[in-house]
């Protein structure tokens, strides 16, 4: 199979997809270094081949080399649109640290069509992070109206409104 997609990407040398399978077919070989170095040119076309990002950021994950991986996913959140890896993109930005970067994946997502009610939990918790108070009660409200039954929304929003209240 590597030849056979070695020999697409000297006809297709911009074809995301067969770049992307070779630097599977070289990490699945344990050859890290060859593998993302074709990941990174799958990622470098700028197609938003959505799995080039993923695998790229597992193998960077995998090598130990953690500020690559934050520059990934980093990167992803500018200019990606994948619902599902722009949520992990998020979690794995906020566990680094990162909780801007990881506001703005959580914003995009919101923007999208259809964020669940978990998304804009998950907003309003980053937003709380940052001291952003109003804004993440604000998030905490839609996840209700997108979700009614969303129970973290609606503990922290009855959480807030006893500590308004006696704060009175």
């Amino acid at each position: 199979a590597f030849l056979f997609f070695l020999d697409l990407t000297q006809k297709w040398p911009s074809h995301s997809e067969t770049l992307n399978k070779l630097g599977i077919i070289l990490m699945d070989n344990g050859e890290y270094d060859k593998a993302e170095k074709y990941f990174e040119k799958a990622v470098n076309l700028k197609t938003m081949n959505v799995e080039s990002y993923e695998k790229l950021a597992a193998l960077l994950k995998k090598k130990g080399d953690t500020n690559s991986e934050i520059n990934v996913y980093r990167e992803y959140v500018d200019f990606g649109s994948d619902v599902t890896f722009l949520r992990k993109t998020g979690y794995a930005l906020s566990s680094y640290g990162d909780i801007n970067n990881a506001i703005k994946a959580f914003e995009k997502i919101t923007q999208l069509k259809n964020p669940s009610g978990d998304d804009f939990y998950n907003l309003g918790v980053l937003y709380a992070k940052k001291g952003k108070n109003q804004k993440a009660y604000m998030a905490f409200k839609q996840a209700l109206h997108v979700e009614p039954s969303n129970q973290n929304a609606n503990k922290i929003l009855k959480r807030i409104k006893i500590e308004r209240k006696n704060s009175k």
